[in-house]
């Protein structure tokens, strides 16, 4: 299954980088082919199959990989030609005994709807929507087994191209954004006891306990903060500030702002950060700390955003005297 992932990976970056260097078939779209030319190139590399004796092949075998290994058994094929072989076999499998659905084939299947939501292709979210739901019913049927939550997850993540808790994350945050409550809920009870870092789907529920209005959110927020602020991690405290702009209590947006203030390294990250902060004292009403940050934000406007931040300069100090 590492091939399929490390040939999945290649395409991707030579279609991201096209000065990328990588031979016609290591990033051919096999999907696009139709299963003749999969066989004929099958065919060229010496491994002569029809549909009829693929599927009678198939039925011996529960995955490509094994079908793969079994046919090149004692084979002279390059190592590049063996995984050509493989790659048209995946593809072949796909078409002729797709009801064997192989971990390989349902990770490869998840990465491409994953692949076309990024790109915001139409009428890819309900593929995507089936896709997250097989992968729930997966990982439950494997830990009803004995498998460990976390040891379940580790195996389908290592056998996909994408980072699949990071796209869980960002795809419960956009069910958020538009406030379908219902699955962003569903989303966060399927998945919340596989993945492997907590604080982001705590966060998650805290976003989504502020949509319901739920009164044990600030509590949930407070005990998020002092458990992660000791960690220094800027990218997740930014995520916190901008979900507490959805009325969290000022004196926890205070005690994480002026810890991240310290962890800005840069003036995007700075103007970021002010144009947060300007949200949540707009969210609460209070002009003159939101016209003052906004002040320190307009006299900035000209400078480079790849410009190093200093937190000693004193934009910083008049920043932390308006937040206190």
């Amino acid at each position: 299954m590492e091939r399929r992932v490390l040939y999945h990976l290649l395409r991707k970056n030579c279609l991201d980088k096209p000065s990328a260097s990588a031979e016609p078939w290591q990033i051919q779209n096999y999907r696009a082919m139709s299963y003749d030319t999969l066989l004929h190139d099958l065919d060229k590399l010496g491994i002569p199959l029809d549909r009829t004796s693929f599927n009678a092949l198939a039925d011996q075998f529960d995955s490509p990989e094994d079908l793969t290994n079994d046919l090149l058994k004692g084979s002279d094929l390059s190592q590049e030609k063996q995984d050509h072989v493989y790659l048209l076999i995946f593809e072949l499998w796909r078409h002729f005994v797709p009801e064997k659905l192989s971990l390989s084939i349902f990770c490869d299947e998840l990465d491409h709807m994953i692949d076309l939501y990024d790109k915001g292709e139409g009428g890819s979210e309900e593929g995507l929507q089936d896709a997250v739901a097989t992968l729930a019913v997966i990982l439950d049927e494997n830990t009803d087994r004995g498998i460990e939550p976390h040891e379940a997850f580790n195996a389908i993540n290592a056998s996909c191209a994408n980072d699949i808790e990071s796209f869980l994350y960002n795809f419960i945050a956009e069910q958020i954004d538009i406030k379908n409550v219902p699955y962003a809920s569903e989303l966060l009870d399927d998945f919340d006891a596989y993945v492997a870092d907590k604080k982001w789907f705590d966060l998650l529920k805290g976003r989504l306990m502020y949509l319901t209005e739920e009164s044990e959110v600030n509590v949930l927020m407070r005990d998020l903060v002092k458990k992660t602020i000791a960690q220094q991690d800027l990218e997740f405290n930014l995520e916190v500030l901008s979900a507490l702009t959805e009325g969290g209590e000022q004196s926890v947006f205070v005690t994480v702002a002026r810890q991240t203030l310290l962890l800005l390294k840069t003036e995007e990250e700075f103007q970021d950060f002010l144009m947060t902060c300007i949200e949540y004292f707009h969210f609460l009403d209070h002009d003159s700390k939101e016209l003052a940050i906004q002040k320190i934000l307009e006299q900035r406007i000209n400078i480079p955003l790849d410009q190093a931040w200093n937190p000693q300069l004193p934009p910083a100090e008049e920043l932390k005297g308006i937040l206190s």
